[in-house]
């Protein structure tokens, strides 16, 4: 499995949420819902990009952990920027 697959598989369980339930909160239409999700988290499809925010809003986690970038599910997208832009400082 990718790492994507693995974190949304992996979030999706620790909230107790089917994969209907992540498929309606991310915009899947009826037809695709189980499906599209069943796919991400076997590594047969990714994520689009249009509707990361939207995985991250529903499983409680940031952009940057569900792409493997950060390993901490709890830290804001907000806190990541900014310990972005103070590394950006630092290297200046």
């Amino acid at each position: 499995m990718s790492v994507v697959g693995d974190r949304v598989k992996e979030r999706r369980a620790a909230l107790n949420i089917t994969m209907q339930e992540l498929a309606e909160k991310t915009g899947y239409t009826t037809s695709a819902r189980k499906t599209a999700i069943y796919n991400i988290e076997a590594d047969k499809a990714g994520i689009p990009l249009a509707r990361l925010p939207a995985f991250a809003k529903a499983l409680h986690t940031n952009i940057y952990y569900l792409l493997g970038m950060n390993d901490d599910p709890d830290i804001t997208d907000s806190e990541i920027l900014s310990i972005i832009a103070n590394r950006c400082m630092i290297e200046t």
